[in-house]
């Protein structure tokens, strides 16, 4: 299917030249940068002043520290190595540089090329060797996390860890005012490289001398800035941002702290062979390269989470686009502002050619520093909240041809901290695709971002083999999540005894635990043998009145122990509750009572005068005890069946009149059966009953620890309505 949205000449150009690795300007549009006059302050840089300010503001967690780790396979020369490091830093000025307050300003102070570089050596070859890899891991953390000291310096640690005789590993912690990725692929691994086969040969440096440093850079940088060069960028990003710009809404594992908190940790993915083979694949029939068809995944999969049309990302570029900048150390990394479009449900292929033209447009804009335009747009600060953009995917540039044995990872260890919710980090290894997820764990739990790794592959496997598919019937979830929606989740296969009531169920439990608390009510208690007695007495005395299976009774009581040998006892005649609370208006009362038609009435005396009989024969609980209680005490013969009605529940009647709901002893013993395996009761627990009656939940709070041993502690009406007094409610279901 050919592109929809061919290319301009000019993006062409821009795009062709962005697949060679970098965005750089024609002859025509280059400044020549110079080096800076002598004897006056260094500025900082946008880049570096951004630093600075956030560092001053931001908590203790060291997340401007960057680490790296330079993997040796082969001989290692002590001090050869320490030679290399000590000549890298020579040769850039801004590896001796710290920074200090002048006259209310940042400046860098450039310092002489110090004599030694403090490289401590550890030897983990006397470790088992399945305990070296961790122990290794575990001193590079602890050296990450440690701060730098950006007025005294100095602003990069290494460490050297020997794993065997020929496998070494040199962990290096560089602070981010002085350091980029870009920086350790591009130059400081190729130098140090370069310089260890020649020194090891006892031959000098290759290297030429650098004609300008970074210090140059940020001199002509502000210069530039005060000329008004770049100037022309913003009005793009004013429009490109103009409007609303949600924050992405999804679903945390923890609400969101009102302040950043910055901490971090990091898991690592992989993409494998097979999937970047056909991402390759269908980034070349679609005119866009790897990185944009990972960004559409990833953009799509966000409005998957979130449901959101208007996704906003954050992307890194290298920053270089003068050619004097490459082969200098330092940071130069500008962030961009990526906003995708998915609305009118695009398909993927679509989504391709609206994000390859997003990234084009912001990398022909990018000349315009990111604290500029953050600036220019005047969004409203939320400080719980990075600007702009919550999210970044980014790319490391490609490792240079150099001597076989050295290798490199950025961001493999952790130093506790994270500038942004989520920073994802692509380092395209021709075969695979790898890299580390930077999250803040305020925010994620780890579980979370495995899943959302394997939800954004799936989308991506799914995208190649079918990218005219619309982004929302591509497949999100992994074959285990799969499995567990739809047939683990849908399992609800239970034993349900189909032939018992709940009589019988309580009944048999009465068998088991006689004597252990079954009910309590603030100071008083009932064993299962007494609440059994008691509820078999009113059973008999029901029976006496015609209470029988299909005989609805009605039921107005206070909350109270009483209150249970009631339900109990209506169930064991064979009948069903109506449940009538006192707290309605007479009128809605009078109402249940004639439309239910009613046969028996249990209240307590209280409540007489409000319900009067009505027709239906009266029961005052509390006044007629002495006489209910002369009644046997055994359980009586069962008469009702499991598709018998167990209670009548009235609707709140808001979209019209009240309906009266029926439910069976089978549906409840099903419930009951089911919620005992999950979430689970035991007969060492306890649960307190806090709902009314007349809310079918309250079924459960009443019923579920009876049948399995447990404990109901009823709840009075003035803590289920205000909470007060539930101090003593907790106490209650403390003791045993």
């Amino acid at each position: 299917m050919p592109d929809p949205t061919p290319l301009s000449e000019a993006k062409r150009k821009l795009f062709q030249e962005y697949l060679r690795g970098g965005v750089g300007k024609s002859g025509a549009e280059r400044a020549l940068i110079c080096p800076r006059p002598h004897g006056i302050p260094i500025p900082l840089s946008f880049a570096q002043q951004q630093i600075w300010l956030h560092g001053q503001m931001a908590s203790d967690v060291p997340f401007y520290n960057e680490t790296m780790t330079i993997y040796r396979h082969g001989p290692l020369d002590l001090a050869t190595l320490e030679r290399c490091l000590l000549e890298i830093i020579r040769r850039h000025d801004i590896w001796r540089t710290t920074f200090e307050v002048i006259r209310g300003e940042p400046v860098q102070i450039v310092h002489p090329t110090p004599r030694m570089i403090p490289l401590p050596l550890v030897d983990l070859r006397k470790l088992p060797e399945p305990e070296r890899e961790a122990e290794a891991m575990r001193l590079a953390t602890e050296d990450a996390r440690r701060p730098f000291d950006l007025k005294n310096g100095p602003l990069l640690r290494a460490l050297l860890v020997r794993i065997d005789d020929e496998q070494f590993r040199l962990y290096m912690t560089v602070h981010q005012i002085i350091f980029d990725a870009v920086t350790a692929y591009r130059v400081f691994l190729p130098e140090l490289a370069t310089l260890y086969q020649a020194f090891v040969a006892d031959k000098p440096s290759p290297l030429p001398e650098l004609p300008i440093q970074y210090a140059d850079f940020a001199y002509w940088q502000r210069k530039r800035s005060s000329d008004h060069t770049g100037a022309k960028h913003i009005p793009y990003w004013r429009k490109q941002l103009a409007g609303e710009l949600s924050p992405l809404e999804w679903p945390n594992d923890r609400p969101r702290p009102p302040m950043e908190t910055h901490r971090g940790a990091i898991q690592r993915f992989v993409l494998s062979e097979h999937l970047v083979r056909n991402l390759r694949c269908l980034s070349q029939q679609e005119g866009v390269s790897v990185y944009m068809t990972l960004l559409a995944g990833l953009v799509a999969l966000l409005h998957r989470f979130t449901g959101q049309e208007d996704i906003v990302v954050g992307s890194l570029t290298a920053g270089r686009s003068e050619a004097e900048l490459e082969p200098l150390l330092g940071y130069f990394v500008n962030p961009l502002t990526l906003r995708a479009n998915l609305s009118g449900n695009p398909t993927f292929r679509e989504l391709l050619s609206r994000v390859r033209e997003a990234v084009l447009d912001a990398l022909a804009h990018q000349d315009a520093p990111f604290p500029h335009v953050v600036r220019e747009l005047r969004h409203r600060p939320d400080p719980s909240r990075n600007p702009l953009f919550q999210v970044v995917l980014s790319q490391q540039p490609q490792l240079p041809s150099m001597p076989s044995g050295w290798d490199l990872a950025t961001e493999e260890v952790c130093n506790g901290g994270s500038k942004l919710d989520l920073m994802i980090v692509l380092d395209d290894r021709t075969d695979r695709i790898i890299g580390p997820i930077t999250y803040n764990p305020d925010l994620f739990d780890d579980s979370a971002i495995t899943r959302m790794v394997g939800n954004w592959k799936t989308l991506l496997t799914g995208a190649v083999a079918e990218p005219g598919k619309h982004v929302a019937d591509l497949p999100v979830l992994t074959d285990q999540e799969r499995n567990q929606t739809v047939v683990e989740w849908n399992d609800t296969r239970v034993n349900c005894p189909k032939e018992l009531c709940l009589p019988a169920l309580l009944e048999a439990q009465v068998g088991r635990t006689p004597d252990a608390t079954a009910v309590v009510y603030e100071q008083e208690r009932l064993s299962y043998r007494e609440l059994n007695a008691r509820a078999n007495q009113l059973a008999h005395y029901l029976r006496k009145l015609g209470v029988g299976p299909e005989v609805l009774v009605g039921i107005c009581m206070e909350r109270s122990v009483n209150m249970m040998v009631a339900l109990l006892g209506i169930l064991k005649a064979g009948g069903a509750y109506v449940p009538l609370d006192p707290a309605y208006p007479e009128e809605r009362l009078a109402f249940m009572i004639n439309d239910s038609g009613l046969q028996v009435l249990i209240i307590h005396e209280p409540f007489r005068s409000t319900l009067s009989e009505r027709g239906a024969k009266l029961v005052r609980i509390d006044k007629d005890w002495p006489l209910i209680s002369q009644q046997s005490r055994d359980n009586p013969a069962a008469e009702v069946e499991p598709e018998n009605l167990a209670y009548v529940m009235y609707t709140s009647g808001s979209t019209g009149r009240p309906k009266g709901v029926q439910i069976c002893h089978h549906s409840l013993v099903n419930l009951l059966t089911s919620m005992r395996g999950r979430p689970g009761l035991t007969e060492k627990d306890s649960l307190m009953a806090v709902t009314t009656i007349s809310f079918d939940i309250a079924a459960l709070e009443l019923y579920l620890p009876l049948v399995v041993g447990a404990r109901c502690v009823l709840a009075s009406r003035a803590w289920s309505e205000t909470g007060s007094d539930c101090r003593g409610c907790w106490t209650i279901m403390k003791l045993r």
